[in-house]
């Protein structure tokens, strides 16, 4: 369910954790996610867009997003917001004892069924905290590389875990 990358840098001996993906907390996550959308930490758009979308849900797993401009890199969660593929099915849903129309709300939506049930509304976009500028998704070979955050050297990761 996600991977998680452990580095000590080769010239200042930083030893730094990655973890991506989502783990067994993750329905807590995407709560804690909504809960920031409603008090407006990512924006007035993505709240309004959220609000105004059926039964949207959005992507709260971890991601690697690097600059492609001075290479920093952060962990951030994804906050892609996606509509569902056939909106008069999700009422009935069932999480856990309850379904959608009991909870009033869809608690949680999982990564893979976002891909399966549910299309793009609006992408979102990371820029860079140091430069401004737009951020891409890590690649796995970024991943396994990403500089120190201590002194911006390059890295290997030392060791790799799948994890939850």
């Amino acid at each position: 369910m996600g991977e998680g990358y452990s580095y000590t840098c080769k010239i200042c001996n930083h030893k730094y954790w990655v973890t991506t993906g989502v783990g067994m907390m993750y329905p807590m996550v995407y709560q804690d996610t909504l809960n920031a959308i409603a008090k407006g930490k990512y924006g007035s758009k993505l709240k309004e867009l959220f609000n105004s979308t059926p039964y949207a849900a959005i992507d709260a797993a971890n991601t690697v997003y690097i600059c492609g401009e001075c290479c920093s890199w952060e962990l951030a969660r994804n906050l892609t917001l996606y509509a569902p593929n056939n909106p008069d099915d999700i009422p009935q849903k069932q999480y856990g004892i309850k379904t959608v129309a009991e909870w009033g709300h869809v608690p949680y939506v999982m990564p893979w069924n976002l891909e399966e049930e549910y299309h793009i509304v609006k992408r979102h976009y990371h820029h860079c905290s140091k430069c401004g500028k737009r951020m891409h998704k890590a690649s796995s070979t970024e991943l396994v590389n990403l500089p120190c955050p201590k002194c911006g050297s390059a890295n290997h990761a030392d060791g790799t875990i799948d994890w939850d």
